[in-house]
């Protein structure tokens, strides 16, 4: 096990939405976030205009979970979504 692994074992989940607001909330974190929702699926369907395809559902699907999660560790909500757009 690397030392990030087994470090990443001792933090409580205080510690890694503390972890996650330091790397996302401040303008360059926010650019990637950003990003992150448009590549993701964060903002769209997860089906294709071409009809479903199964496994492409899946991946994308998962590509968007990442998102959420970051979205959560952050705790965003619709007045931090407001403020970032000013």
């Amino acid at each position: 096990m690397s030392q990030l692994q087994s470090k990443i074992l001792t933090l409580t989940e205080e510690d890694l939405k503390a972890l996650y607001g330091r790397v996302f909330n401040n303008d360059d974190g926010l650019l990637v976030l950003e990003d992150l929702r448009n590549r993701c699926f964060s903002k769209v369907s997860t089906v294709g205009e071409g009809g479903v395809d199964g496994a492409k559902v899946l991946v994308n699907e998962g590509r968007r979970q990442v998102v959420l999660h970051i979205e959560t560790m952050l705790e965003v909500n619709p007045e931090v979504e407001n403020k970032q757009e000013d």
